[in-house]
Formats: structure tokens, sequence, C-alpha cells
């Protein structure tokens, strides 16, 4: 019995790293997908990974340089797909637009959003 438990949970263990790694490889992929893209489906996985408190260095390592800034606490980066939202009269470029906390060098994620923005 208490072997069959220890397999178990070496299989477990296994199972979680193997999970992990995949995960990191996926969002490696999205992040050099991106940069070189701009594709919607590596935005929106990138997008998932975000967490408040990331530094603006850490977010810029998985997207590169944003699009536009307009100003120190804001950044966003576009996708190559457009929606047509119900309050909008035309398709809108879905854009990501992330909030930061913090002066320039100290600055942490606040919020983010993924969706279609209009000018």
């Amino acid at each position: 019995m208490t072997r069959t438990i220890r397999h178990l949970s070496w299989a477990l263990l296994g199972a979680i790293c193997f999970a992990g790694s995949a995960n990191a490889d996926a969002l490696a992929d999205a992040s050099r997908s991106y940069k070189e893209h701009g594709d919607y489906a590596s935005l929106k996985l990138i997008a998932a990974h975000l967490r408040e408190g990331m530094s603006r260095q850490e977010v810029e390592k998985l997207l590169g340089p944003p699009d536009l800034e307009p100003t120190s606490s804001q950044s966003y980066y576009s996708s190559d797909r457009r929606e047509q939202p119900d309050w909008a009269d035309r398709e809108l470029w879905v854009t990501l637009v992330i909030a930061y906390d913090g002066d320039a060098i100290t600055a942490r994620v606040e919020s983010w959003l993924l969706g279609p923005v209009g000018e």
C-alpha cells in the first residue's frame, strides 16, 4: 500500500512538472510569435499569464515594446484581430491595454484588459 501511494505521488509530481514545463514552453512560443507577427492568439495567451505586480520589464520581455504609450502609466499592445462591439459603429482593433502603478523604474502591473479599443 505504501509503495503504491509513493508511486502515485511521484507520478502526480511528474505530471505537474510536465504541465508546468509545457505551460512555460507555450508562453515562450506565444511571446516569440507575438513579437514577430502581432497575432491575437499569442496576445490572448500572454494576457492570461499576466498578474498584478509584474514589473514593466517582465511584461516587455514577453511582449516587446508597446505599440503605444499615451502616458507613462499605460501601454497598448495591438493585435491582428478586429471586432465590432455592440457599442461601436465600426470594427476596432483588439488591443491589450496595461495600466501600471509607480514611476518608470518601479512600474508594476495594476490592471489589464484585452478587447476592442477605439480612438
